[in-house]
């Protein structure tokens, strides 16, 4: 059995445990120092992956499913997508790929939700709270 995933996870959890004490003060006098946090990440990570590692020698080993891979896929489409159309389109287009081929939903529905999206964003970003969103390439919106 490959246990990739969990390992990766222990070595991240390691290098934040070793992090957090060794080059961030953990414990300052009367409250927690800078490296508290990635210690404690570190640690869950390290018990999470430690279960994770006993859950799959329980279990029997799965085939690899292509349909699993959909939304990584897609939200890889979405992270390439900002350079080129910038933050709006391409979280839009996210949300519509996601309704629309994983969700199984109507088109009609997946257009609504997916241009709601896009205006919400551009309202309270852009809009109120003056905050610039990536434009990307194509410099829209």
């Amino acid at each position: 059995m490959l246990f990739v995933i969990e390992l990766f996870f222990m070595a991240v959890g390691a290098v934040s445990v070793i992090l957090g004490i060794t080059k961030y003060t953990f414990w300052e006098v009367t409250k927690p120092g800078a490296g508290f946090m990635p210690v404690l990440v570190g640690v869950l990570l390290i018990i999470i992956s430690l279960f994770m590692i006993k859950d799959k020698k329980l279990k029997s080993e799965k085939k690899f499913e292509v349909q699993g891979m959909i939304p990584v896929g897609i939200i890889i489409a979405a992270v390439i997508g900002i350079y080129i159309v910038g933050m709006t389109f391409s979280v839009s287009f996210m949300v519509f790929g996601w309704m629309k081929f994983l969700e199984k939903s109507k088109i009609f529905k997946s257009l609504f939700v997916s241009v709601l999206t896009g205006i919400i964003i551009y309202a309270v970003f852009g809009i109120w709270l003056k905050v610039p969103l990536p434009a990307g390439v194509a410099g829209i919106l």
